[in-house]
This record gives C-alpha cells, structure tokens and sequence, in this order.
C-alpha cells in the first residue's frame, strides 16, 4: 500500500515538473521572438548588456583606486 502512494506521488511530481519545463521552454521562445519583432526591445536589451559592461569595468576601478589610496595613506603615515 505504502508503495503504491509513493509510485503515485512520485508520478505527479514528474507530471508537474514535465509541465514547468514546457511552459519555462514556451515563455522562453516567446521571450525570443518578441526581441526578434521589436527592433526597440533589440536595441534597449544591447544597451542593457553594455552598461552591465561599463558597470563591472567601474566596479574595478573603484577598487583600484581604493587600493592606491590606502597604499598612499600607509606611506604618509610611515
């Protein structure tokens, strides 16, 4: 009896999952055909990815110039 439930429950979990993943393939097809129709969405998602670009690139700045300014007050002070 007990293995019954559980082949009937592990059957329903695969089910429900089988059905997440078809709709996660359709919404993500749908994701890809609507940047290919609009050229607007196109341009604002390459935007997007340059500025997450520029962003990292000024994070390493930052953290070098942190850096140096530590380095310079540990050789005034020494």
């Amino acid at each position: 009896m007990e293995l019954e439930k559980q082949v009937t429950k592990d059957k329903k979990l695969r089910r429900m999952r089988s059905i997440m993943k078809s709709m996660k393939k359709k919404l993500v097809k749908i994701g890809k055909r609507a940047l290919k129709i609009d050229p607007n969405l196109k341009r604002l998602e390459d935007a997007l990815q340059k500025l997450y670009g520029v962003s990292t690139d000024v994070d390493n700045f930052l953290y070098l110039v942190k850096d140096s300014k530590k380095e310079l007050q540990k050789q005034q002070h020494a």
